[in-house]
């Protein structure tokens, strides 16, 4: 099988580890850089403000690292991490991958409208 595509980018920024997830995770940092919303829980929604996008948090690990699923109902899933990094007092490392996903029906078979009738 391929390796399907992936993204990755890191950047240090200017802040705190602490204050950089916090914002995080309450959604303003999210919200300035990709316009989503997410709802910081394992399970909660990723709400994407500008289009429909179907998506959940996948996990969460306190003060470093929160990954998410998504798509768009006519697009193919991919895997987001976010990852933080403290790389001193008054800056953090921040470290992004977002991973294409294989996309693949359940296993159970197709119902066919015609046996149903039957």
């Amino acid at each position: 099988m391929a390796q399907l595509p992936e993204v990755e980018r890191t950047t240090d920024v200017p802040c705190p580890i602490e204050q950089l997830w916090d914002d995080l995770i309450e959604g303003s940092l999210t919200g300035e850089w990709l316009g989503i919303i997410i709802e910081p829980r394992v399970g909660g929604d990723v709400t994407d403000v500008d289009r429909t996008m179907i998506g959940a948090v996948e996990e969460i690990v306190d003060g470093q690292r929160l990954t998410w699923t998504w798509r768009h109902p006519d697009g193919e899933p991919s895997q987001v991490t976010v990852t933080l990094e403290p790389g001193g007092d008054e800056w953090t490392t921040i470290h992004v991958v977002e991973r294409m996903l294989p996309y693949e029906i359940s296993h159970f078979p197709p119902i066919v409208a015609s046996s149903l009738a039957a």
